[in-house]
């Protein structure tokens, strides 16, 4: 069974208007991204920034819908690569030299247990970013997560490492230096193809929801087999059948009041109980109606011909 009605119509076309923003569109979305990142102009080819998508839209009040499909479109154009809620681990990077860790590790000598133990631990930390886990740092120093945090973070203030805490949040990462708006350039002929095949795809499932016909026969039909017969089963044959069967209750009820006030003058309620078939209310509908046609009369108290 088909469960569809007009508000679907509308919701679909709603969809379909969001999911293809104007290219001036697609540009302001990235001229806001620029602006929300403060990346200067020339900047920021390589970096990566988590995303809050809501605080983002409300800021430069725009659509989240449209926006993320902006985001999409920048992305397949080269200018950002866009990830949508994906959980990354806590991650760092020593950003000096080992003799100058090494300097201030003598100079600050408060830090000197905890920068060994991210040596032992991690390797390879000088060249990239490595996995970090807070909760086995705190447990080999006898500290909190959050004390780990707070030294993770000092140390990052002073420049001695980069520290990424683990997100869950849509991650945007700029392909190339961030570009003014005369040199963002989207493909607009690609743009309006998927435009147009989400189009004749929509107006698809338009007509088979709409079109009063066997489901099954229009999907064959599809399949190029044209003469197939009626399913019996799907909703426009249920309703078929209900409406067939409506009607051949109709006739019997409508022949059942014409034998009966044939031969004699009857109350409604009289009537109603001299029928033998269908239910009172489809008697009582029946004869609404047959009134209704003027093929039976009411003189306000009885039904006759």
């Amino acid at each position: 069974m088909l469960l569809y009605t007009k508000s679907d119509r509308l919701q679909l076309e709603k969809k379909f208007e969001l999911s293809f923003p104007l290219v001036e569109e697609i540009k302001k979305v990235y001229h806001f991204l620029g602006n929300y990142t403060q990346l200067a102009y020339g900047a920021g080819e390589g970096l990566s920034f988590d995303l809050d998508l809501g605080d983002f839209c409300t800021k430069f009040k725009i659509d989240p819908v449209k926006t993320l499909n902006a985001l999409k479109f920048l992305e397949r154009n080269d200018y950002l690569s866009f990830t949508e809620s994906v959980f990354l681990p806590s991650r760092f990077r020593f950003e000096i030299g080992n003799e100058d860790l090494y300097r201030f590790q003598i100079e600050n000598e408060g830090f000197d247990y905890f920068i060994k133990t991210l040596l032992r631990t991690y390797g390879g930390s000088f060249e990239n970013y490595v996995r970090i886990r807070e909760l086995d740092i705190a447990r080999r120093l006898n500290l909190s997560v959050q004390q780990v945090i707070a030294q993770l973070k000092t140390l990052q203030e002073q420049n001695v490492l980069s520290y990424l805490p683990q997100t869950d949040m849509p991650q945007v990462t700029f392909t190339r230096a961030r570009q003014d708006n005369l040199h963002v350039i989207i493909d607009r002929k690609f743009l309006e193809e998927r435009k147009q095949v989400f189009h004749e795809k929509m107006e698809a499932v338009f007509t088979y929801a709409e079109t009063k016909q066997c489901r099954s026969r229009m999907l064959l039909a599809y399949l190029d087999e044209p003469d197939a017969p009626n399913c019996g089963r799907c909703d426009v044959c249920l309703e078929n059948k209900r409406r067939e069967k409506a009607s051949e209750v109709f006739d019997r009820i409508t022949q059942e009041v014409i034998d009966q006030l044939s031969v004699q003058n009857l109350t409604v309620e009289d009537l109603v109980r001299s029928i033998k078939t269908g239910t009172e209310k489809d008697r009582l509908e029946t004869i609404r109606r047959l009134l209704d046609a003027g093929k039976i009369k009411s003189d306000g108290e009885k039904y006759y011909l």
